[in-house]
């Protein structure tokens, strides 16, 4: 039995080995045959020892780089050779996949003979539309799978041909770049990375030829399956979309009788009832019924909205993926580029589709606030049930009202989804929209769409020239025309009534223009609303024309079937439109008693030269690109070619002799300016404004001349686009600078009056005004207490042109962005920070400067200054404002910038420890300023003593507050100092002040009458306040004197050195004429006889 065992035992053991060693062979091979794998083992081999590396960080992210696209490659490879093997295994099936796929078009019925069982109840009808709905989503999406599966089968040979010579090409390049590397010396990771990378690319790059070829076998047969699928899902979604539309009609058509069958039913039962309590329950159901159909009527409308906006965004998608695989394959010609910029032009407004959205989020809110309301109504419903129990009638009509709320509360819901479903579509339409439309400005801009000019252009002309000329054309632009009111008679009928008003009008308007120039010269009449007045006459008398223009070009595009020719001529018509509006509207603002002169304030000979120079652009440049127009929307390239480059070229060379004209340094608009500002950044910077506004149009032709007319064009309209924000800026700033210069004039004019008043006040008070004051007080600093009303006027100019300057500048940013590729750009990465991000850093930067510099003159025109606020509680706000604005500027510049703090905490924690140490007390000025400011123990313009100083607050900077005292001396006082120690501010709570004046009389003077003297010394004086009372004191018995004291009050610091003076030469004339002496000082000095006398003179033994 052992021996048995053994040989059994030998022969598993035996088994077993050559089981072994056959897996590891065929792991081996299997190995070998799957490169893929090694090179996934080496990567994770490098990895760990990336890992472990004493490598920098710099260093091993380098090299983790390198080995993150190895591993792409390799997955590449995977990729490449799984597709291989399922074009193996559906080779063989294709024949009997295109049979199958025959048998089942042949079984399929016919919308007329398709049977459908249409359910007896309304509920159980909603639910198999709602099945059916959502089988038509299904095969509408299968429908796009299967249309793109046979478009790629039908390109793949183009994808192939182009493609396999290109990859065997780098394969070569790789092969021999892996021959040159060989094995590496040093053993170093980079180096290790840097070959299996190579070795990934040559695997990528075989198991791509290798797939590329597979693909050419059996294509035919594989075409062939897909447009048999591509039949069958497209009849499929036919029957679904004819069911879809039986079922839908036999729902409306339902709900429709059940409405009307209710509708009579409740007006039988409101007739019927006797009681006035159920007469009332009937009546409350009319509105249910009513807003039942109304229900039903709105379901229906979003319906038709969410299949119309399903078919919108289905024929994008496809329009999309088309024009993207034409431009995959080499498509980017002439008429090809024409095409895309066509297909750009007709894209919706993404303003439009966002105010539909908002529009949209509405109705939703509506919905569902309305779904709110109707579970209300239901639960009402029980207590009604319970209250009407035992009346039969009554409990009839809840009955109804039970159906009609569970039928509102249905159709509620239904709503609900379908508006949810159309918001979800709407937003994947605009979304799409914009993505289109970024991927046709990519393609269209600095493509050149046209060869340069050469024989080839003049070789075309004369056919452009007959085309664009021919009668055919014309013929059909007239019967377009024609066709205008015919179409569209409401609107024309309304033209024609409009514009012959305006032309009517056009006298008067011109008078009413004239008139509010004269309203504004004098300061009791001049009002904002006559600018805004003048302006909108303005608008009306250059709107004739362009309303015409506009409607012609309305009316064209509006037409179902116009040729090319007509379809230009009305873009030209709509383009011009609007650029004729803005030329009249500033012609008619530069006139003599226009706007711009009598209200902005501009100049006779620029307004004049302004008129002249858009006179030419409305003359020559806008009738000359008419044949651009004409020829850019033709199939043939040849025509915008030769004629449309011409006709564009020349344009710009007029647009570039009228700028010329326009802003010549010595003869342009702003020649007046240069000569009488030379200083200004303006006169500096004038060679290059004539060169930028003469070069640009002159660069467009350039590119026009070399090939890239369609960029030219998109340029040419981003630069017309751009000219049209700097007018609106030109007039926004007019107008708001008209705001400031009304309010500066009538804050001028009340403190005129003011001081008037005071100067009157002060001759009857028999003073003399025109007296200076003796100095005991000094006026803080006029720019930061009371700044003169010119001063702010200036700063509110600076504040103005900065900000309207950088509002212009991001309109025309935005509108550049629209028109032109700039995301990528924009968002591309210097120095870890984005392009955009720095550039909004910059402008975030300039506005808050110069918002800091010219705050205070912004907060006093602003409305404190006029209502009587005091000058020092002015300055502190726009202290604490510009404060506010500094450190909003410092957080939006950081996030614009994607300033990651948690990444400077190292440098937190130095500054702290900094700050405890070293900038301690830097930091607690700082805060006790701030407290300063809003606590405002001491402001500016008081009088205050800070240890032995006395004098006037007239600064409270960041750090320190500047008082100056009598001898106009500037005192710096840290702020510090104000919080933590004593002060005395003398115009804290009331500027009132008490003035203490010592007189000694002689002893045997009668202090009576001494006293009386000085109370009628005092209350004679105009500046000592009678409440409180002067105060006359008999204080004590001096040495030499009686010593009296006079206290008396004064309503300010201003003047009291003089009123003291005053006071004192009064004393001393009252007193002389009474006789009462002013004691002094006396020292009565006793000298008696001594003996030997001449012993205390120490010369006297000299002698």
């Amino acid at each position: 039995m052992s021996t048995t065992f053994q040989a059994g035992a030998s022969r598993w053991l035996v088994t077993l080995v050559i089981t072994v060693g056959w897996l590891t062979a065929a792991e081996r091979q299997e190995s070998a045959l799957d490169p893929a794998r090694e090179l996934r083992s080496e990567v994770a081999d490098l990895r760990v020892s990336l890992e472990a590396s004493d490598l920098d960080d710099a260093g091993k992210e380098s090299v983790k780089q390198v080995l993150d696209t190895a591993s792409n490659r390799i997955d590449a490879a995977v990729q490449s050779k799984q597709q291989m093997e399922g074009l193996g295994k559906s080779s063989p099936r294709g024949a009997a996949e295109l049979e199958g796929l025959k048998r089942e078009l042949a079984d399929l019925p016919t919308i007329e003979s398709q049977e459908l069982e249409i359910p007896e109840d309304i509920d159980s009808l909603r639910g198999r539309l709602e099945a059916e709905r959502a089988a038509v989503a299904q095969a509408s999406t299968e429908l796009g799978d299967a249309q793109s599966m046979l478009t790629d089968l039908r390109e793949l040979p183009v994808r192939v041909a182009n493609r396999l010579p290109e990859a065997k090409a780098e394969f070569s390049q790789k092969k021999a770049k892996l021959a040159l590397l060989g094995e590496p010396a040093d053993e170093s990771l980079a180096a290790m990375a840097d070959r299996v990378l190579v070795e990934a690319e040559i695997e990528a790059l075989e198991s791509e030829i290798a797939l590329l070829e597979r693909q050419q076998v059996g294509i035919a047969t594989r075409e062939q399956v897909a447009a048999a699928r591509l039949e069958l899902v497209s009849r499929r979604l036919k029957l679904r979309e004819a069911a879809v539309a039986v079922y839908e009609g036999e729902l409306n058509r339902r709900l429709e009788n059940e409405v009307a069958r209710m509708r009579d039913e409740v007006r039988e039962l409101v007739r019927e009832a006797g009681d006035e309590g159920i007469k009332r329950l009937a009546a409350d159901l009319n509105p249910l019924v009513e807003q039942l159909g109304s229900t039903t009527d709105r379901i229906e409308n979003t319906r038709s909205r969410l299949d119309e906006t399903q078919q919108r965004l289905d024929h994008l998608k496809k329009e999309s993926e088309r024009l993207r695989r034409q431009v995959e394959l080499g498509g980017k010609d002439g008429a090809f580029s024409q095409v895309l910029l066509d297909r750009r032009r007709r894209l919706e407004d993404g303003r439009g589709l966002n105010f539909d959205l908002r529009t949209l989020d509405e109705e939703l809110s509506d919905a569902q606030l309305e779904g709110y309301r109707l579970e209300d109504l239901s639960e009402d419903l029980d207590q009604l049930r319970e209250e009407w129990a035992d009346v039969p009638e009554a409990m009839r009509v809840l009955e109804i009202r039970g159906i009609l709320l569970g039928r509102l509360q249905d159709n509620q819901s239904a709503l609900l989804r379908d508006l949810a479903r159309l918001s979800t579509d709407k937003r994947a339409y605009r979304d799409l929209t914009q993505e289109f439309s970024s991927f046709l400005s990519e393609q269209l801009f600095l493509s050149r769409s046209s060869p340069p000019i050469g024989t080839k252009f003049f070789q075309q002309l004369p056919g452009s020239i007959a085309w664009t000329f021919s009668s055919e054309n014309w013929v059909q632009l007239a019967r377009g025309l024609a066709a205008i009111p015919g179409r569209h008679p409401f609107v024309t009928s309304l033209l024609v009534l409009v514009v012959g008003a305006l032309l009517g009008l056009r006298r008067r308007l011109r008078e009413s223009i004239a008139n509010s120039g004269k309203r504004i010269r004098r300061i009791s009449t001049d009002r904002l609303v006559h600018t805004l007045r003048g302006l909108l006459d303005t608008l009306l008398l250059a709107a004739p024309l362009p309303l015409v223009l506009a409607f012609l070009a309305w009316g064209l595009s509006s037409q179902p079937r116009v040729d090319t020719w007509v379809r230009g001529f009305g873009s030209w018509l709509g383009w011009t439109a609007w650029a004729l509006m803005w030329i009249f509207s500033l012609r008619e603002m530069a006139r003599e008693e226009g706007v711009g002169q009598r209200h902005f304030g501009w100049n006779a000979g620029s307004s004049e030269r302004l008129r002249h120079s858009l006179g030419i652009i409305a003359v020559f440049y806008l009738p000359i690109l008419l044949l651009t127009g004409l020829t850019v929307f033709e199939s043939n390239p040849g025509y915008f070619d030769s004629l449309g480059r011409l006709s564009f070229i020349v344009a710009e060379c007029v647009m570039a002799w009228a700028f010329w004209r326009m802003f010549h340094p010595s003869a342009g608009v702003f020649a007046d300016i240069i000569r009488e500002r030379p200083d200004r950044m303006l006169s500096k910077w004038r060679y290059l404004w004539i060169g930028l506004a003469a070069g640009l149009p002159i660069g467009l032709a350039v590119m026009a001349a070399l090939g890239y007319g369609l960029t030219a064009l998109i340029l040419s309209e981003l630069f017309h686009a751009s000219m049209r924000w700097i007018g609106i800026g030109v007039v926004v700033y007019g107008v708001l600078l008209r705001w400031l210069m009304i309010r500066a004039r009538r804050i001028g004019l009340q403190e005129a009056i003011a001081r008037r008043n005071a100067r009157r006040e002060s001759l009857e008070e028999g003073e003399d005004p025109d007296e200076t004051s003796t100095g005991e007080t000094v006026a803080a600093d006029d720019a930061q207490v009371e700044m003169d009303i010119k001063s702010v006027a200036q700063q509110m100019r600076r504040l103005l042109r900065s900000l309207i300057g950088v509002g212009v500048l991001l309109a025309m940013v935005y509108t550049g962005a629209s028109m032109l590729p700039l995301e990528e750009v924009a968002r591309s990465e210097v120095a870890n920070f984005s392009w955009l991000g720095l550039i909004q850093a910059v402008l975030i930067g300039a506005v808050s400067l110069t918002v800091i510099r010219n705050l205070p003159g912004m907060v006093d025109l602003a409305g404190m200054r006029a209502s009587g606020v005091a000058p020092g509680v002015r300055y502190a706000v726009a202290t604490l404002c510009q404060y506010a604005v500094g450190a909003l500027a410092i957080l939006l510049a950081s996030h614009a910038l994607a300033v990651d703090w948690s990444k400077f905490g190292w440098i937190a924690a130095a500054l702290s420890v900094g700050l405890g140490f070293g900038l301690q007390e830097i930091v607690a000025n700082f805060v006790c300023g701030i407290i300063v400011l809003f606590e405002r123990p001491i402001r500016v313009g008081d009088v205050v003593t800070v240890g032995e100083v006395t004098g006037t607050v007239s600064r409270i900077r960041m750090r320190a507050t500047t008082i100056t005292n009598w001898e106009r001396q500037e005192f710096v006082v840290p702020n510090k100092d104000f919080i933590t120690g004593s002060l005395i501010n003398w115009t804290l709570s009331s500027p009132l002040n008490r003035v203490t004046l010592n007189v000694g009389v002689a002893y045997g003077t009668d202090t009576a009458e001494a006293r009386r003297i000085l109370t009628e010394i005092a209350e004679a004086h105009p500046t000592v306040l009678d409440d409180p009372a002067p105060l006359i004191n008999f204080e004590r018995f001096g040495d030499s004197t009686l010593d009296l004291s006079m206290r008396c009050y004064l309503p300010n610091m201003e003047n009291r050195l003089r009123t003291q003076t005053e006071l004192n030469e009064e004393i001393d004339r009252r007193f002389g004429e009474a006789g009462i002496e002013i004691s002094f000082p006396q020292r009565d000095l006793h000298i008696r006889s001594m003996p030997n006398t001449e012993a205390l003179d120490p010369l006297a033994g000299q002698s």
